[in-house]
């Protein structure tokens, strides 16, 4: 999971498969775009209780 570091504004992906996509300050993402990855910081994925990473 990734996030935008602090201090990074919101964007939209102009180029490359994930163009048009927005992302946003305080948001987790699965996925960043490559080209950007200086912008993000690298989480821990929130286990919500209960239930178990990679069990649907």
């Amino acid at each position: 999971m990734y996030m935008l570091k602090k201090g990074q504004e919101a964007f939209v992906v102009v180029d490359g498969p994930m163009a048009g996509r927005r992302f946003e300050p305080g948001r987790r993402y699965a996925e960043i775009p490559p080209q950007e990855k200086g912008r993000f910081e690298k989480i821990k994925a929130k286990v919500a209780q209960g239930e178990e990473v990679g069990k649907s």
